[in-house]
């Protein structure tokens, strides 16, 4: 697999993973959770998409130096 596919694989399943903690927050606001079930899933989601985020951004950073072939 090549990095630019990764890099790819690693943006859409950042993207994922921010659907899915704005779904939480559209829940919660609709009054489909608790309070209690929003933190409980909010926090944990909102981590997971902020650290592949910052993967990605490594990730170009990194294809951005490398050499040209």
């Amino acid at each position: 697999m090549n990095p630019e596919t990764m890099l790819d694989i690693l943006k859409a399943s950042a993207a994922e993973s921010e659907e899915k903690s704005d779904q939480i927050a559209e829940d919660f606001i609709s009054q489909s959770l608790t309070i209690d079930e929003f933190l409980e899933q909010f926090k944990p989601s909102r981590m997971e998409m902020h650290l592949r985020k910052l993967k990605v951004d490594k990730m170009q950073e990194l294809l951005r130096q490398r050499p040209s072939n």
